[in-house]
C-alpha cells in the first residue's frame, strides 16, 4: 500500500518494504525515520533516532503533611435519621 507523502512524509521509511540503509550512520535501518538538516525525511536506525540527552527520571513526591489522621475525640456523633411513622396494623374490611 503506498503511502502519500505529501500526508505522511515520515511514514514513507516506516513501511516494511522500504526498508535498506541508515541515512545518518549507512547501518541497518529499523523502520525509522528522521528529520536532516535540510528538514527532508530520511530512513534511520534506533540509534541515529533516540533522544541524546534523555530527560532524567522523575522524581519521587515527597510526603506532605501526616500519613495517618487522627480523628478527634470531641467530634459530636452523627444524628440518627428520623424513622418516620411505623405502618399501621388496622386494615380496612373488604367486603
Amino acid at each position: 500500500m503506498p503511502l502519500n507523502p505529501v500526508i505522511e512524509p515520515g511514514c514513507e521509511w516506516t513501511d516494511p518494504d522500504h526498508r535498506g540503509r541508515c541515512g545518518f550512520c549507512g547501518g541497518s535501518e529499523d523502520g525509522y525515520a528522521k528529520r536532516d538538516e535540510k528538514n527532508v525525511w530520511q530512513p534511520s536506525c534506533w540509534p541515529c533516532v533516540r533522544p541524546k540527552n534523555p530527560p532524567p527520571p522523575m522524581e519521587k513526591r515527597k510526603t506532605i503533611g501526616t500519613v495517618f489522621t487522627e480523628t478527634e475525640a470531641d467530634e459530636p456523633a452523627p444524628k440518627k435519621k428520623n424513622p418516620g411513622l411505623a405502618p399501621s396494623t388496622k386494615r380496612p374490611k373488604v367486603n
